[in-house]
This record gives C-alpha cells, structure tokens and sequence, in this order.
C-alpha cells in the first residue's frame, strides 16, 4: 500500500498531530506535503512507471484511491481546523 510509505506514515503522523493542535499552519503545511507528494504518484502513474513505484514501494492498491483518501483527508483537516478557530475567535 502507497500509506505504508515512510513519507506517508510520517504524513499521517502530522495529520494526527495537525487534528490535535488545529494549528491553521501547520494545517497549511501538511495539505501543501500532501499535495505535493499526491503529485508525484500522479506524475508516476502519468508516465508508465507506477507498477515499479507500485514494486519498490510495495502498493497493492490503486493509485486513483490513495489521492481521493489524501483530498479527502486534506479537506476535513482544513475544515475542521477553522470551525474550530472560528469558535475560538468569534468576531
């Protein structure tokens, strides 16, 4: 699985700890890691070579799903941060 990764376990490590701080940064940051390491599968899978990304790292699920989960992860962790905020700071 693509999530057995050293960069994405490091990513979801910061995603757990991004949940418990709700730090708008740190929120910013992990998406921006996320994004950018979902765009180099991407750009794998473009280019032919995701069944020797999908070897070396030892993936036995489809790429299509990991970025969905990823954007889907991204997306709550935002929304969740600023209702957060939002009730911390009422204007």
């Amino acid at each position: 699985m693509l999530a057995a990764s050293p960069i994405s376990l490091t990513l979801i490590a910061f995603s757990l700890i991004a949940l418990w701080r709700r730090s708008l940064w740190l929120t910013s940051v992990l998406c921006l890691s996320w994004a950018g390491w979902s765009v180099h599968i991407l750009f794998d899978n473009l280019m032919n070579r995701a069944l020797f990304t999908a070897q070396k790292i030892g993936c036995i699920g489809t790429t299509n799903t990991y970025l969905i989960v990823v954007s889907l992860l991204c997306v709550t962790i935002l929304v969740m941060t600023l209702k957060h905020r939002r009730k911390a700071f009422p204007q």
